[in-house]
């Protein structure tokens, strides 16, 4: 709960005091937390993840069979493609939303179209930190030995479809929200079109 307060509360988004039906302790709990603030975990990703992929490069290059080798190469730079293409599709697409929100949004007046539209930016915001996790996902395929290769190429791509999943499952989320936001914005603009 504290942590969807405080979300609201970097995001600039108020909603009457009936909505959440705090008590005014709460509501300086959530003045006070402070923003995020980066860690230095990034350094140390960024040396793991490099020493992975030279375990790895060092690994395949001890398989024998050159069919194998070349497969899980081949497989190894096809996910790291796919989840470029497919991050760099959902972050336009939450660009998109982002502006047909916006434009609709200022048309609209009403208490429940806004809540409508901030629940929408909340989840798009939610969306595009799932998309920036995933772009910066780097998927190894954990070689043992020659014989065990296929169930590690298995894993990797079931974790790989996983991790696409969920990031699209929060992508959807967001459009949902947008198209209900925008449907209910749409709604209170009067028909002018009938001839009376």
């Amino acid at each position: 709960m504290r942590y969807l307060f405080s979300i609201l509360f970097i995001l600039g988004i108020s909603f009457p005091l009936h909505t959440f039906a705090l008590s005014s302790s709460q509501l300086n709990y959530i003045a006070q937390i402070p923003p995020s603030t980066t860690t230095k975990r990034e350094p140390l990703q960024n040396k793991t993840r490099e020493k992975a992929r030279e375990t790895f490069k060092e690994k395949l290059s001890q398989i024998k069979d050159e069919k194998k080798k070349n497969l899980t190469k081949n497989i190894d730079e096809r996910i790291a493609k796919v989840n470029q293409t497919l991050t760099a599709t959902m972050s336009n697409s939450l660009t998109r939303m982002s502006t047909i929100l916006a434009t609709a949004a200022a048309t609209s007046d009403s208490i429940e179209a806004k809540d409508a539209v901030a629940n929408a930016e909340i989840l798009i915001e939610d969306a595009k930190d799932a998309v920036a996790t995933q772009q910066e996902k780097d998927y190894v395929i954990t070689i043992v030995d020659e014989t065990t290769l296929r169930e590690a190429v298995k894993e990797t791509l079931s974790l790989f479809r996983n991790d696409i999943r969920t990031t699209h499952q929060a992508v959807a989320a967001a459009r949902e929200a947008v198209i209900k936001a925008v449907t209910l914005i749409h709604q209170e603009i009067p028909n002018t079109s009938t001839i009376e």
